[in-house]
């Protein structure tokens, strides 16, 4: 199945739970927010960035993703170039079933240059942080390579860490990162959910007067 987003006037668009091969945004030059919850199939490998692939009113931008999966996480960096000027990025980590892949450093050092990381992302927030190194990969690839990044929100997931000093050598780890943004360091919350999962309020990512929609939730 596939999903065309076409209307002039459309300003936030949200799919949750929704079993679409693709997602194709063809016409909103309005649109500022773009929410992909459990559903990863929205971008083909090797997909090309030009003009005609760009979205690039797109300010805020959402999505699942099982970094224990090689598939999903090697399309994320042709994935991100279609939004070029997204300043907020909320990435939801999923335990992956089955075996997982290590994605370490490498990967994001080979990956080039995203325009939107590079240039305009303000606030990464990722949610249910399970303390893998393919998540961790990620996280240092945003804080060495985000030159305007202002928050990085990470939301720990609950049972995931048997004892405290596991948290603590995590935290360390993450603070042990050199920011390309002067200032910014890593903050720190709970999850909500008991069993990890996604907490989603369709009425809060639609109100745009809110401008932190995740914190939110």
């Amino acid at each position: 199945m596939q999903a065309r987003v076409s209307s002039r006037s459309l300003r936030c668009a949200q799919f949750y739970l929704s079993f679409m091969d693709e997602v194709a945004v063809v016409d909103a030059p309005r649109l500022e927010r773009l929410f992909l919850w459990r559903n990863f199939h929205h971008t083909r490998e090797g997909t090309m960035v030009s003009p005609s692939t760009t979205v690039p009113s797109v300010t805020m931008l959402a999505l699942h993703l099982h970094f224990g999966v090689w598939n999903e996480v090697k399309m994320l960096p042709s994935f991100l170039r279609c939004f070029p000027n997204v300043e907020t990025l909320c990435v939801e980590s999923e335990e992956s079933p089955g075996q997982t892949c290590s994605i370490d450093t490498k990967f994001w050092q080979e990956t080039g240059t995203i325009e939107c990381i590079q240039s305009h992302l303000k606030m990464i927030i990722l949610r249910e942080f399970q303390g893998d190194q393919t998540e961790f990969s990620f996280l240092k690839f945003i804080a060495e390579n985000a030159r305007v990044l202002e928050n990085m929100v990470i939301v720990m997931k609950i049972g995931r860490y048997s004892a405290p000093d596991e948290m603590a050598a995590k935290v360390m780890e993450l603070e042990s990162i050199k920011f390309a943004s002067e200032g910014c360091r890593p903050g720190y919350l709970m999850s909500r959910l008991r069993k990890g999962g996604s907490i989603w309020n369709l009425k809060s990512g639609a109100d745009l007067s809110c401008g932190d929609p995740f914190m939110c939730l």
